[in-house]
């Protein structure tokens, strides 16, 4: 019965953190800001690239996260998401 007990509480505590896509779109959001500032900077083409390497890894991981998404879930990320891009464009444009 213990056992039951503990998964019940590590199942309620988990599902009350932030959701997967709210934690992919944190840490798409650094990894964007870090983008303007290597774009924006003198550094090399080489980084530059390196950025953009790990942008579309990051971009890759979120299929299979949205597979598990409900569809409320999936209309606000996409939301988010599209915000987002819409910042990073407008923050390299002022730079």
């Amino acid at each position: 019965m213990g056992k039951i007990k503990f998964l019940c509480i590590l199942l309620v505590v988990s599902s009350c953190g932030p959701s997967p896509t709210k934690l992919w779109l944190n840490e798409y959001e650094a990894l964007l800001k870090e983008a303007v500032q290597v774009i924006t900077s003198d550094s090399s083409s080489s980084h530059a690239e390196r950025m953009r390497v790990r942008i579309a890894e990051k971009e890759a991981e979120i299929n299979e996260i949205l597979r598990s998404a409900s569809m409320q879930e999936q209309m606000s990320f996409l939301s988010d998401y599209y915000d987002m891009r819409v910042r990073f464009f407008y923050a390299l444009q002022d730079n």
